[in-house]
């Protein structure tokens, strides 16, 4: 199925989503658990956890103020590319990326056949990314 969810302030807290999945909230907390399938998270200011059940999908998070958490299956392979203006990006895969002096961006591939690609962009806020 689709799951579509825009608000304008609130906390957003999902369970179990299979399938495509769009966020988009001024303001307020995004937490998913257990995400299977496409994912788009917009937020201008709250803090976004993702946990995936399996990583078959692409997965777009963008805040303009908020951290960025993801905790992936250990058998995820994919492209990953992330951008902070201010905070850390902090992943379990550290040695397969390329990171920019500051360690403000980072970009690179993880596993053998990444077909599947995750993209963070927050102007405020760290990136870190673990794994089961």
């Amino acid at each position: 199925g689709s799951t579509r969810i825009s608000a304008t302030s609130g906390d957003v807290i999902l369970k179990d989503v299979d399938g495509s999945m769009d966020i988009n909230t001024s303001s307020g907390f995004v937490k998913v658990e257990n995400l299977s399938g496409l994912a788009k998270v917009k937020t201008s200011s709250g803090d976004v956890q993702l946990i995936l059940a399996d990583l078959s999908n692409n997965l777009d998070i963008e805040t303009t103020s908020g951290d960025v958490f993801c905790n992936l299956p250990d058998d995820s392979e994919f492209q990953f590319q992330a951008d902070t203006t201010s905070g850390d990006v902090m992943t379990y895969f550290d040695r397969n990326l390329s990171f920019n002096r500051s360690g403000t961006r980072a970009h690179g591939t993880f596993g053998d056949s990444a077909d599947v690609a995750i993209t963070v962009n927050t102007t405020s806020g760290d990136v870190k990314v673990t794994n089961r």
